[in-house]
């Protein structure tokens, strides 16, 4: 009752509608930058969890090349991979198999197209297997092919995302 009261009179209710107004337009305007700010920020970690996987990929690059000049410049007859480069090359697939699962699922990153058993002469040679001078160099030129290949659809899948998730390349 003491509420109609207050408000009987004409310019009494004109100041509680501007009232009102204003209210439910402030209330509008903080939901409006509360949204635009959660957007922002959500884009922006995503971004960064993309220069993430830049940075792994580029780091798993580097490192298969390392493992190959290691490889082919050890003076003996087959030749291994350090086992240090082994669990590297995994910690770099783990991080890169963690960004993509967790982040970007829809990126269908595998990590069986990055192992070291892709590069057929690692194995050949860690296996004790002799095989002719022609044969072995395009085992070679296939693991560095594969290096090549790899750095390539990474940077793809990379690309792909940072226009997915908004950056404008």
């Amino acid at each position: 009752m003491y509420l109609i009261e207050l408000f009987s009179e004409k310019s009494d209710q004109v100041r509680l509608v501007t009232f009102l107004l204003s209210a439910l337009l402030a209330v509008f305007v903080v939901l409006i930058n509360q949204y635009i700010n959660t957007k922002r920020n959500k884009r922006d970690f995503l971004l960064s969890k993309i220069e993430d996987l830049y940075k792994a990929s580029i780091e798993y690059t580097n490192l298969c090349t390392e493992i190959l000049d290691d490889v082919q410049h050890q003076k003996v007859d087959f030749p291994s991979v350090n086992k240090e480069h082994k669990k590297e090359i995994q910690n770099i697939l783990r991080k890169m198999e963690m960004l993509c699962g967790l982040y970007f699922p829809e990126s269908r990153f595998d990590t069986n197209d990055y192992r070291l058993w892709n590069m057929e002469v690692l194995e050949h040679l860690g296996e004790g297997k002799y095989a002719e001078e022609s044969e072995l160099h395009c085992m070679w030129e296939d693991a560095r092919q594969h290096i090549v290949n790899s750095d390539a659809k990474l940077a793809v899948i990379c690309s792909n995302l940072m226009k997915s998730h908004g950056y404008k390349t």
